[in-house]
């Protein structure tokens, strides 16, 4: 089990908007692994303490304020159309994961 089944644990559930899936370059056969861009803008949407020293954080992408990276050609978008709802902003980059 990736997790593991004693000492401290945190396990990351991130609903995306633009990640794309690297699942069939992944080690591991049975997990669906997805790739996004740096500097993407997430949202802590629940944080859980399910049971002793296991802690579960919920994260939504957001589309951020200011775009940081060019489109790779004209009329090309980088995120769909979709309603902005922001409150809490975290950096997934400056995030450490256990």
């Amino acid at each position: 089990m990736y997790l593991g089944s004693s000492g401290e644990r945190t396990l990351f559930s991130v609903e995306t908007i633009n990640g794309r899936s690297i699942s069939a370059h992944s080690h591991y056969d049975n997990q669906e692994e997805v790739m996004l861009l740096p500097g993407t803008r997430m949202t802590v949407k629940m944080q859980m303490n399910p049971s002793l020293d296991l802690y579960s954080i919920h994260l939504v992408q957001v589309i951020p304020d200011e775009i940081l990276l060019e489109p790779p050609f004209e009329g090309a978008r980088l995120f769909p159309h979709i309603k902005k709802q922001q409150k809490h902003r975290l950096d997934v980059s400056k995030c450490i994961m256990f």
